[in-house]
């Protein structure tokens, strides 16, 4: 069955997503959409391996954006079974603060070594710790006095 795109869309056709045309592929499992009246291309996007992929077609035809979002989708779908999609760098894989605070810990007891006193070293831990997890300030506690 062959799907055809509407003229122009009117405001009222704007759907709760936010889009104003949307189009199922492949049973449901993919589709293209326009975001605004206004838009050029068509969009896709598809729900694979715990994801939402999207994506623009760069395509203005509609029958043009609907065979390429149905190949846009297998090849999806193939990286998919070949365990490839996990294989996808992290957005953010930056350092946190954690991280950052973690490593001060274990290295402000060793550059202050003879020069600081336990209490306070101890102190900045519980400062880290009252900011961050509790776990913190026990993981890398040197002995403390008041034990």
């Amino acid at each position: 069955m062959e799907t055809t795109a509407p003229a122009t869309p009117t405001p009222e056709a704007v759907k709760a997503d936010g889009t104003v045309e949307r189009y199922d592929l492949m049973g449901g499992k993919c589709y293209i959409y326009k975001r605004s009246a206004d838009s050029k291309f068509w969009q896709v996007a598809a729900f694979v391996s715990n994801r939402n992929h999207r994506g623009s077609t760069k395509l203005e035809g509609f029958s043009a954006a609907k065979q390429f979002a149905e190949e846009w989708y297998l090849e999806l779908r193939g990286k998919h079974i070949r365990g490839e999609l996990g294989k996808l760098a992290p957005v953010n894989a930056e350092k946190t603060f954690k991280d950052a605070a973690e490593q001060f810990l274990r290295e402000f007891p060793v550059l202050t070594e003879g020069q600081r006193s336990l209490i306070y070293i101890a102190s900045h831990e519980r400062a880290f710790a009252s900011t961050s997890s509790p776990s913190m300030a026990t993981s890398h506690s040197p002995q403390s006095p008041r034990a």
